[in-house]
């Protein structure tokens, strides 16, 4: 007779797992740790990043602020308080389903801050649902990369609004720069706002009085510089009127 075994267990053992969810790390905790008790790590290279990184910050009620030249004081997130605030700017009583950068700039201007705030808002469009599924799609086929080239110094030029800026004396916020393609050498002016005729102003005064009249000047399809005044001004001194994609 062949012997009978009873299995009164289970041949493979059953382990038992509970999901745990990490608390986020604060990025902030050593700043706020420096600031109120004056505490540093041990490392003394993070210990010096640690005292200059907290000149940027201060304790407010106990709720830790980045100092912001010319503009209220920003309020220092931590999780969840990050994706809160991402969800109401982005989808729900504030959301326009904007993209990562503008959404990372609309924190900001509404008063918050943390250290990865781009990257975080950038994250949160892509895993977007309804952002993927109406995103704007180019059909437009795709160009190898082509280098630009200048013949000799001061004839070929590339020009760009830069702004927003912080508000400075007289309104002004707004830099219109112009880079030489050979030398790269930069003249650059600030004005309250930017029109056709400051570009002109800014084209005769800057470069044609100073460097002579330019071969080509490069710029993107702004206003300012597709307008029909500031197309004849370049037609009438024979000056190409190039544009890149924006």
């Amino acid at each position: 007779m062949l012997p009978i075994y009873v299995q009164v267990t289970p041949t493979i053992a059953e382990s038992h797992v509970c999901n745990v969810s990490p608390k986020e790390y604060d990025w902030a905790v050593d700043i706020r740790a420096y600031l109120q008790t004056g505490a540093l790590p041990e490392d003394p290279k993070r210990a010096h990043k640690i005292r200059v990184q907290a000149s940027r910050f201060t304790l407010i009620g106990g709720d830790l602020y980045r100092r912001s030249f010319g503009s209220p004081y920003l309020r220092c997130l931590i999780q969840p308080e990050i994706q809160y605030v991402l969800s109401e700017l982005h989808e729900i009583v504030c959301g326009n389903h904007s993209g990562g950068r503008t959404l990372a700039h609309r924190a900001h201007s509404q008063g918050y801050y943390w250290s990865t705030m781009r990257q975080d808002a950038e994250i949160y469009v892509r895993k977007c649902d309804k952002c993927q599924k109406h995103v704007p799609i180019p059909h437009m086929p795709a160009e190898t990369l082509n280098s630009v080239t200048s013949p000799w110094p001061f004839a070929q030029w590339g020009m760009d609004i830069v702004g927003p800026l912080p508000t400075a004396a007289a309104q002004k916020k707004f830099l219109l720069v112009a880079t030489d393609y050979f030398s790269k050498w930069v003249e650059a002016e600030a004005y309250a706002s930017i029109k056709d005729k400051d570009v002109k102003r800014f084209v005769w005064k800057n470069i044609m009085c100073r460097f002579g009249i330019p071969q080509a000047i490069i710029a993107d399809n702004g206003p300012q510089f597709d307008s029909s005044a500031f197309k004849d001004f370049c037609v009438e001194l024979h000056i190409k009127n190039l544009y890149s994609t924006p």
